[in-house]
């Protein structure tokens, strides 16, 4: 860029004044509440510590501390149909959290009293919220379970996976779940079934461990982040393969969060916040420009509130939480302001032939959005199970790539699936 675009860049990027809260102990995820101005932080300590946000004034109190878990907690979420209480000042309701110690739990957040818990095979890496009582989670050697806390034990489970599962988006139809894993594969599960006849669709073995993802373009497609950091875009009903992969990240993909149908927010491993463009009408797909930054860090974690005005990020260092206004991401996506470096690309699936990829030609051509076409068990109740956690343990975890039976995805049935959706 010019040295006057440069210098509107840094002025846009490093003059703002987000929320910056040091948590006592490494952060691994952050989570807003759903009416409150509250962020949940889990923590390598195994608590769950609960931040009072003042957005005017960008400053943050640490209201409580709860403790959930005796060995590290890897993700907590507020469980719908939080409420206010007008005596305590915060927020009421429950929060569900998963550890490294291979258990999940559900906190009753003003009295810090554990009012569920269950064992699970191994060490929970992710967690999706359905509604008021049910939740998912993911573990250390790819399994997924289901858990209501009306009962006892899990509901339902998959293990279709070989390998730490890193995230789940789930569908509208609030019954279709989306994950990613570190073994390579995308799967996708109608969670109104249990095992096998669970699994709608599964991808081919994609030779990256993929972290996060995201369902975007009103349910038309997918995007992944990867560990060597181009994102996978998946048309929504054909999982074998990605439809687009979109280059410009220059290390692994860490974390994203949807801000809007055609636009996204990446957290990356160089520390930066970019806004990218999923077929969207002005930017089409492409890495529309940097939004913040966190230093030299990798960012671990990103969280949109739900007025949609502020994200949360996350890195090892401290402050180890900072909360942003949207205001830059807008004027960014928005074309207002340019803090694109240059050098990003999307690669759609006749340039991936072109470098000796696969080259799908069956996608759809009538998309909104202005983009570019492609052509193509255990019940035991201690939570005191001897398993240590590092902050590199989940996000490095290596991809077994033999011995991994793949289980085919039912394309003519999801097909007529997803297209009753």
């Amino acid at each position: 860029p010019s040295s006057n675009s440069a210098a509107v860049m840094a002025h846009v990027i490093f003059e703002q004044d987000p929320i910056l809260i040091k948590s006592s102990e490494h952060c691994f995820k952050v989570e807003f509440h759903p009416q409150e101005p509250l962020l949940a932080a889990a923590t390598i300590t195994g608590a769950v510590e609960l931040y009072k946000l003042n957005y005017e004034q960008t400053t943050s109190e640490l209201l409580r501390s709860l403790p959930c878990h005796k060995e590290s907690c890897r993700v907590a979420r507020f469980l719908c149909g939080g409420s206010s209480s007008s005596t305590a000042g915060a927020a009421s309701g429950q929060i569900a959290s998963t550890s490294a110690s291979k258990f999940s739990a559900v906190t009753d957040i003003e009295t810090g009293t554990k009012v569920w818990k269950a064992k699970m095979k191994d060490g929970g890496t992710a967690m999706q919220v359905v509604d008021d009582h049910r939740f998912v989670v993911g573990d250390d050697s790819g399994g997924i379970r289901m858990f209501d806390t009306r009962q006892a034990k899990s509901v339902l489970s998959y293990a279709e996976n070989a390998d730490t599962i890193s995230d789940f988006s789930l569908a509208e139809d609030g019954e279709t779940l989306v994950t990613t894993s570190a073994d390579g594969y995308i799967s996708v599960y109608d969670l109104k079934k249990s095992g096998t006849k669970g699994l709608i669709a599964m991808s081919d073995f994609l030779e990256d461990e993929y972290l996060c993802c995201e369902i975007v373009n009103h349910g038309k497609r997918v995007v992944c982040g990867s560990q060597l950091g181009p994102l996978a875009i998946f048309k929504w009903n054909d999982f074998g393969d990605y439809k687009d992969r979109l280059r410009g990240h220059p290390t692994a993909v860490d974390c994203m969060v949807k801000v809007s149908e055609d636009a996204i927010l990446t957290g990356c491993g160089d520390g930066h916040i970019r806004a990218v463009g999923v077929f969207h009408k002005k930017h089409k797909s492409s890495i529309v420009g940097l939004v913040a930054e966190n230093g030299d860090y990798p960012v671990e974690c990103l969280a949109l509130a739900p007025d949609g005005e502020h994200y949360a990020s996350v890195t090892h260092s401290q402050p180890a939480i900072r909360v942003w206004s949207m205001d830059v991401t807008r004027k960014v996506l928005s074309g207002e302001v340019s803090t694109k470096f240059g050098g990003e690309e999307v690669t759609s699936s006749s340039k991936r032939k072109a470098d000796g990829e696969v080259d799908d030609s069956d996608d759809d051509a009538d998309d909104d959005g202005g983009a570019d076409k492609s052509d193509k068990d255990d019940d035991d109740d201690d939570d005191d199970d001897d398993d240590s956690d590092s902050p590199v343990k989940v996000r490095n975890k290596k991809r077994r790539k033999g011995g991994k039976t793949q289980i085919p995805a039912p394309k003519m049935k999801a097909a007529a699936f997803f297209g009753a959706l």
